[in-house]
């Protein structure tokens, strides 16, 4: 290997990397050089790589990996060319050698898989467990036809290797963020469900006992559809009469499933629920369970069938059970329902206590998955016969049920939502690493750190923020748990503002805002506003309503091109924006008389330089408070989507704060354009917009009233417009009636003053409707942050 292929330039990429044994990672980087051949195939590929590497939670694994996947292809040189050509393809490979050995393992298994991977529109889409079964059946026909072995061991290997590749590409939209929590525990349960689907029909054809007659159900993650990478699989066999008769059908399906061969096993399959445990009979009657259910079963087993959903056989057989199960199962008294999953949890804490495993237990320990779980299945129990709509497997749903029925609190619900979520994402990075069944956090500090690196955090101190982040989501958890399930459980309360924060809140605002907004609401926008300082910048909340819409409270420091960030990202989550008030605290020390405001106006040659740094850190005194009624485009969501919008729309103001407007609404643009080629959207015309300026409605701003067509992400391309021609956004109406808006906006230029001399106001009206028509066209470039930065120079 000549030092001319390794080169200087190399040295200088990777100056920024931080790796933990450099020599090391010099060492491979050569013998990867050597494997490129061309020195300019190196050089262009070594770019993008220091770059994603730079950004890698785990640098050295990331390289150790890299390297072992150029030596398992036949031509070095042509994977270099391909992926030269392709950065994104890079940045997918060192996320996903960093994040998951079990999942990269399958890809040097079959490196063959990599183009299949570099298709995310098709990667992305998620599949219905009819389409994973048909995909299944397809792999295994595929199999029998080239395969001479026995049918049964063809038929199970291909199976394997479909679970690996689904794996795969599950879990490199995950570490992509391409698929949020609930719909990657979704796919995974849509998969496991079809592969029981398949197996259960190999097993019937093997041992000629017809399926009729025999239900599978699933019960746990699995009958929740919150199925984990590495989760074991519970099933309960149910037979319409002799369960004899399909007892050889269920040891078939178990040894489908669980067999390992050369290519692996499918899943650990659980059977102890079923009644008598695991040593009862593998296959119950229908009529037989339920006695069980009616005079033995204790109320932890009934507690398991809150989870339960037919997931192969005979549906009809499956049903039927559940049906006659559900007056058994909501039968027990409140107080005995409570005391009862309060002392199991306190027996596994009990043990977690003797093995010294009390800090760091995400599923089983304080404040931990299973407190949330509990919370929700006792409320279930404890309600179920008088609210039948909380009977739900999926904790997410059940959460949202319960709030919509009013038996927890605002709070209550977004507190084990984002928990909930929270915990659950760290379960699945620890257990996507290496495939195990791994619940704890680790012990070493800087294994915590790639941990944290993994889940997003960023910096120096990037396991510190996350055991911060962790510790306060177990702590917020906790305290709801014991107020359910403590023996002398406190009665639910929501939190509040002190009465003299809540009252300089109201002054701080426009008069109007008394009169949109009721007292509670008030208060609690008070006490998030509270909360809010250097590090926390915004909060959001958001709430279900009725007919799949929600309401979206959103709370945080003043930025100039804010509101555009907010509308932007919210039309990225696929929401529509179908009203809304948006308020801005009044300046008070900034109240100055006409000839101080000019007397501290800057220059002209400075102005660009003094609105960067007056927006460059929060104004604790100015604060916004936007409220919003929002519905999903398509289909419907859980809360955990909402964790995931605030953490964006954080960073994404954290470059506000950091002076980078430009930048901000340049990454924001992207992902407008992503979200609208993942729809397959196109131009739609540029409707004429309808500007009217008053100056005499308000002694402080300029009015706009806006008219136009109801577009999608109109409000995002209209405040962007205004954000880009620098007018700052003190308060909006929002109303959108049959296919048309009509918006209010209280504005003024960026230095506070109204907009009143003609030529000002006509450069208003043509600028603004350019730019809002230009954003509109924006995501349809081939890069929207290029054209926007060239935009404004221009």
């Amino acid at each position: 290997m000549t030092e001319g292929l390794w080169g200087a330039e190399a040295h200088r990429s990777l100056a920024g990397v931080e790796f933990a044994d450099r020599g090391a990672a010099q060492q491979r980087l050569q013998r990867m050089a050597d494997a490129a051949g061309a020195p300019s195939v190196w050089a262009e590929w070594l770019a993008e790589f220091a770059h994603a590497l730079a950004d890698a939670a785990h640098p050295d694994q990331a390289l150790l990996n890299f390297e072992r996947f150029v030596h398992s292809v036949p031509d070095g040189e042509a994977l270099f060319r391909f992926l030269a050509a392709r950065p994104r393809t890079i940045e997918l490979l060192v996320r996903l050698f960093s994040g998951s050995q079990f999942l990269t393992e399958i890809l040097l298994r079959h490196p063959e898989y990599l183009e299949r991977l570099t298709q995310p529109r098709r990667l992305a889409q998620p599949r219905t467990s009819r389409q994973f079964a048909e995909e299944a059946q397809a792999a295994v026909a595929a199999s029998i036809v080239e395969d001479g072995r026995a049918v049964e061991l063809v038929a199970l290997d291909a199976l394997r290797r479909f679970q690996r590749w689904e794996l795969l590409r599950i879990g490199v939209c995950d570490l992509l963020d391409l698929l949020d929590l609930p719909t990657v525990t979704l796919q995974l349960s849509n998969l496991a469900d079809s592969l029981v689907h398949t197996c259960l029909y190999l097993a019937s054809a093997q041992t000629g006992i017809p399926i009729d007659g025999f239900a599978v159900l699933g019960l746990g993650k699995l009958g929740g559809q919150e199925l984990n990478y590495s989760s074991d699989i519970d099933l309960l066999f149910i037979a319409a009469s002799d369960a004899s008769a399909f007892q050889r059908l269920g040891e078939r399906l178990i040894r489908a499933l669980s067999q390992v061969t050369a290519e692996g096993f499918l899943y650990r399959v659980d059977m102890r629920l079923r009644p008598w445990g695991s040593i009862g009979p593998l296959v119950s009657s229908l009529d037989g369970h339920l006695t069980y259910l009616r005079n033995h079963a204790r109320l932890w087993e009934k507690q398991a069938l809150l989870k339960a959903r037919v997931i192969a056989g005979d549906p009809a057989v499956g049903e039927a059970f559940l049906r006659r199960a559900e007056p058994f199962v909501f039968d027990t008294a409140r107080e005995a329902v409570r005391a009862n999953v309060h002392a199991m949890k306190q027996r596994t804490e009990a043990y977690l206590r003797q093995r010294g495993q009390e800090w760091g237990e995400v599923k089983r320990g304080q404040g931990s998955i299973r407190d949330v779980e509990f919370v929700v299945q006792f409320l279930q129990l404890a309600h179920g016969a008088d609210y039948p709509e909380i009977r739900t497997p999926n904790t997410l749903e059940a959460l949202t049920r319960l709030y919509t029925q009013r038996l927890i609190s605002a709070d209550e619900y977004r507190v084990l939502a984002d928990g909930y979520v929270f915990l659950r994402t760290v379960e699945h990075y620890l257990q996507m690493m290496h495939h195990q069944q791994i619940h704890t956090l680790p012990q070493d500090s800087r294994q915590i750190a790639y941990l944290a690196r993994r889940l997003g955090f960023r910096g120096a101190d990037a396991g510190a923020q996350f055991v911060t982040r962790y510790e306060q989501h177990c702590r917020a958890i906790r305290a709801v748990y014991e107020r359910y399930l403590e023996e002398n459980p406190l009665p639910p309360a929501t939190p509040q503002a002190p009465k003299s924060k809540v009252k300089s809140h109201i002054e701080r605002m426009d008069p109007a805002y008394t009169t949109v907004f009721s007292a509670e609401e008030i208060a609690r926008h008070a006490m998030l506003a509270e909360r809010l300082d250097a590090e926390n910048i915004v909060e959001v909340e958001a709430v279900p309503l009725e007919d799949n819409r929600w309401r979206v409270t959103i709370v945080g420091y003043d930025y100039l091109g804010e509101l555009s960030l907010i509308c932007g990202l919210l039309f990225v989550y696929g929401f529509n924006i179908l009203d809304g008030h948006i308020f801005t605290y009044e300046p008070t020390a900034d109240r100055r008389s006409p000839t101080a405001a000019r007397r501290l106006q800057p220059s002209a040659r400075h102005r660009r330089s003094a609105v960067r740094r007056r927006r460059s850190y929060p104004d604790s005194r100015r604060k916004i408070v936007d409220v919003f009624t929002v519905q999903p485009v398509r289909g419907s969501v859980s809360a955990a989507v909402w964790s995931r919008y605030a953490e964006d729309l954080a960073a994404l103001l954290h470059r506000l704060q950091a002076g980078e407007q430009r930048e901000a609404q340049g990454e924001l643009a992207k992902r407008v354009a992503e979200a609208l080629r993942q729809i397959g959207s196109t131009a739609t015309p540029l409707y004429p917009v309808d500007i009217q300026i008053d100056n005499e409605a308000s002694e402080r701003y300029t009015v706009l009233h806006i008219e136009a067509p109801d577009t999608v992400g109109f409000l995002y391309e209209f405040t962007n417009a205004l954000a880009l021609n620098g007018i700052y956004i003190a308060r909006v109406t929002v109303e959108s009636v049959g296919n048309r808006v009509h918006d209010t906006l209280y504005v003024t230029d960026a230095y506070g003053r109204k907009i009143t001399a003609p030529e000002k106001q006509r450069e208003l009206r043509a600028a603004t409707v350019l730019v809002k028509h230009f954003t509109h066209l924006l995501p349809l470039s081939p890069n929207p942050e290029s054209a926007l930065m060239h935009f404004r120079e221009f």
